[in-house]
């Protein structure tokens, strides 16, 4: 996952497409977080946002379990 930037002083960024990648391949949201650097928290409203997305188009995304 090479779209993951991270550095200590500024917060993580991950591309949509990578996160949609750790999502697939993931099962929890701390998986999930251990995946892209992101905290828990982040992690969790990103995927969020995305999951929303997909309903909007009519289309289910992976479900994460807690």
């Amino acid at each position: 996952m090479s779209d993951i930037v991270v550095d200590k002083k500024k917060r993580v960024r991950v591309s949509a497409e990578t996160f949609l990648q750790a999502v697939l391949s993931s099962s929890t949201y701390a998986e999930l977080a251990a995946k892209t650097g992101q905290k828990l928290n982040s992690t969790i409203a990103k995927y969020n946002r995305l999951r929303k997305d997909y309903e909007s188009r009519g289309e289910t995304l992976h479900k994460i379990n807690k």
